[in-house]
């Protein structure tokens, strides 16, 4: 619960910095096939500006917190990820828990949740990769498929982390 009110609060805070702004500008002033089909950040792929074009249609707002909910809401799927990764590698549910509670309270990860970028989000991608890898089951490609082909047109730094992850499992 407390992981829950320390990834929220701080939504609204702060004013946007220089990176969560050009994240706004290029979310509002392009419709999603333009950020689909034209590279508007030649570092970061377009499925990120796309959701925050999407999330601020629909919340019918700019503002601070309004840009930071997809943040927000990955770091709150990331723990319930996290804790389905701990059980896959661990049968003891004290050590699931332990370690939702010590991502919960992680600075970078509440920094990351309150940021209109796509950093949390790239955390999601990586932690369903990771579940899919770790599920020694028929349907482990399901996630990992997901989490990889997310995370590539999210961020380019997924690669690397499934190049780690794949040769650790």
């Amino acid at each position: 619960l407390l992981g829950i009110l320390l990834h929220l609060a701080p939504l609204g805070q702060d004013s946007l910095w220089l990176d969560e702004a050009f994240s706004v500008q290029a979310a509002t002033n392009n419709d999603a096939a333009t950020l689909w089909s034209q590279k508007v950040d030649t570092r970061h792929p377009p499925l990120y500006y796309i959701l925050l074009r999407q999330t601020l249609i629909t919340l019918g707002s700019e503002s601070e917190a309004a840009a930071r909910l997809p943040s927000a809401l990955a770091s709150l799927l990331n723990l319930a990820l996290l804790y389905w990764l701990a059980r896959l590698l661990s049968a003891d549910a004290f050590t699931a828990w332990l370690t939702v509670a010590l991502l919960a309270l992680a600075p970078l990860s509440i920094w990351y949740a309150a940021e209109a970028r796509m950093y949390a989000l790239v955390t999601t991608a990586g932690l369903l990769l990771a579940v899919g890898l770790a599920a020694d089951r028929w349907w482990g490609s399901l996630p990992a498929f997901a989490g990889l082909a997310a995370g590539l047109v999210l961020d380019y730094t997924i690669i690397p982390l499934w190049v780690g992850l794949v040769a650790v499992w």
